[in-house]
């Protein structure tokens, strides 16, 4: 039997007749098996670590605008909206978006009047040409094992330039340079006439950067880890056998099963939900290497802070990247606690600075160590990210 050439079934079948296609490829599956679909197929376990790296490599964060493309039945995209992004998922079978959407009813209300998730989460069929949103309104684009069944790469790889933010990052997950050989991929295309490519690094690249992306980067690493004894793990790296079958899976997993993001230049304003790009310049006004306060008296200082980072601080509270002063309060018998004081009821920009009275709480008559420095709750202290702390002794009489 002679191998289908997908490069052939393009000219030969066209962009528009590949997409009917597919949506004849979904009408022909039971409901049930579309339903739960991928999580049925033989290599479902792998699809969490696929999910893992795509998902830690763009970056996301809740309220983000996330294009799920080539969403299927929507279970990516209902994945995302748990994360209180807002994802929009599009498909070029009319039958996959309709069975999304019945999927994702109960979803969406689940998590809604339960979880406090307020963003939003919708489906729309693609014409398998022009994506139905204006420019620049994607922080990311995610797609996952979908752009190896596009027809016409290029074209769509402009529209994706064309609706990314600038900074944004699109995110694949995809089969190999050989997929289209392999007996699936035949299986599939011989039966249904749909499209099964390759999926070959360099040449998407070399596509890419004719519609303007500026950087290409790939996740190096196994997709799922690899099991080894107690002793080879004491032992690793320098257990030659051992780091040889690691890096050996690596090089063939990056080659096989590519996990790769595109990026369009420009600034992504990213926030104190991350711990990158979080940088600070603290000073105490008046600042003294010591300072004396009686036990029933509270001592107030004025801290200025200027946003030497590119990303905005979010407003003092409990909530996660909240930025607050912190306040480490050692004693004498190296016990420590920790304090938070309000630094900010607003946002601060970068390169904004604001100033902001606080108080160290009461405390017993010693001789204490006082560190100041700024912490993004649940995500880090600034310290962490190379930002100098403020220190002082504290007498209280």
């Amino acid at each position: 039997m002679a191998i289908i050439n997908p490069n052939k079934l393009i000219n030969d079948i066209g962009v528009d007749k590949l997409n009917l296609n597919a949506d004849k490829y979904y009408q022909n599956i039971n409901i049930n098996s579309i339903s739960s679909k991928p999580f049925s197929l033989p290599d479902a376990q792998h699809l969490f670590a696929e999910v893992s790296h795509l998902i830690s490599g763009l970056s996301v964060l809740p309220e983000d605008n996330i294009l799920d493309f080539g969403c299927g039945v929507g279970w990516l995209s209902r994945f995302i909206f748990s994360m209180g992004c807002n994802v929009h998922g599009i498909d070029v079978s009319q039958t996959a978006i309709s069975r999304a959407k019945s999927l994702s009813s109960g979803w969406i209300k689940y998590f809604t009047n339960n979880c406090g998730v307020t963003s939003k989460l919708s489906y729309e069929h693609f014409d398998g040409h022009k994506i139905d949103f204006e420019s620049n309104y994607f922080d990311h684009i995610v797609i996952l094992d979908a752009f190896h069944h596009v027809p016409n790469q290029e074209n769509i790889l402009a529209e994706f330039y064309r609706v990314l933010k600038p900074g944004g990052k699109i995110g694949f997950c995809e089969p190999g340079p050989s997929h289209s050989e392999s007996s699936s991929a035949q299986l599939e295309m011989s039966l249904h006439n749909v499209l099964e490519n390759d999926i070959d690094i360099n040449k998407i690249w070399e596509k890419s950067k004719k519609v303007g992306f500026t950087k290409i980067e790939l996740f190096l690493s196994p997709l799922i880890g690899k099991l080894v004894s107690i002793d080879d793990y004491l032992n690793f790296p320098s257990n030659h056998e051992t780091s040889s079958n690691y890096l050996s899976e690596i090089k063939w997993r990056s080659v096989n099963y590519p996990i790769f993001f595109l990026s369009k230049a420009g600034r992504k304003l990213s926030d104190s939900r991350r711990s990158d790009n979080l940088c600070a310049e603290i000073t105490l006004e008046k600042f003294k290497s010591s300072y004396v306060c009686k036990s029933n008296e509270n001592l107030f200082l004025n801290l200025i802070a200027v946003n030497k980072g590119s990303s905005v601080w979010l407003p003092s509270g409990s909530t996660n990247g909240s930025v607050n002063i912190g306040i480490v309060v050692t004693e004498k018998n190296k016990k420590t606690r920790n304090y938070r004081a309000s630094l900010s009821e607003t946002k601060i920009l970068p390169d904004d600075h604001v100033k902001s009275t606080f108080e160290i709480p009461k405390l017993h008559n010693g001789v204490y160590q006082i560190e100041i420095n700024l912490v993004s709750e649940y995500v880090c202290w600034f310290s962490e990210s190379g930002c100098e702390s403020i220190n002082f002794e504290l007498h209280v009489l």
